[in-house]
């Protein structure tokens, strides 16, 4: 796994609303080199969003997405809500608190695996090397299933 504090941000995904998810790519194979997407300029965009405090950031295991984009001077303003933090609390006893098994147990949906887009082991591709297509799907799915899971695990906490 790669450390937090060491990651390249390849995309950033996000969701508003239950069965949709937004990917917007930065580095993929098919990136012709004079698109003007490079990270700096989506970042400069999206920072005032980020660091608003009136906007609220929920995720699965959110501290490393806010680890991340402090690399980057982006501070993530207002985290509200972690569904693994949640599954935790609720099921301390857990071997593993991934998304992939919280969306089978609560969403009865299974998720693209990681392996299936990135490899594993001595073969284990990077994330900037998974088609566009691939990724924006895997991304926008993770986003999703966030989101839905937040409102779950938020009831069952409450």
């Amino acid at each position: 796994m790669i450390k937090a504090l060491e990651a390249e941000i390849v995309g950033i995904s996000f969701s508003f609303t239950a069965h949709s998810g937004y990917y917007i790519p930065i580095e993929f194979p098919e990136k012709e080199q004079d698109i003007d997407m490079d990270l700096d300029s989506i970042l400069k965009y999206l920072k005032p969003e980020i660091e608003n405090p009136e906007n609220c950031f929920c995720g699965q295991n959110i501290k490393y997405d806010a680890l991340v984009l402090s690399r980057y001077g982006i501070h993530l303003a207002n985290m509200v809500f972690d569904t693994m933090i949640a599954e935790y609390m609720l099921h301390p006893d857990k071997n593993s608190y991934k998304m992939d098994y919280l969306a089978l147990d609560y969403l009865k949906y299974r998720m693209v695996p990681i392996n299936d887009l990135i490899g594993s082991g001595l073969h284990q591709k990077s994330m900037a090397e998974v088609p566009l297509k691939d990724i924006s799907f895997y991304a926008s799915e993770d986003a999703d299933i966030a989101f839905q899971l937040t409102k779950i695990l938020k009831e069952k906490l409450d």
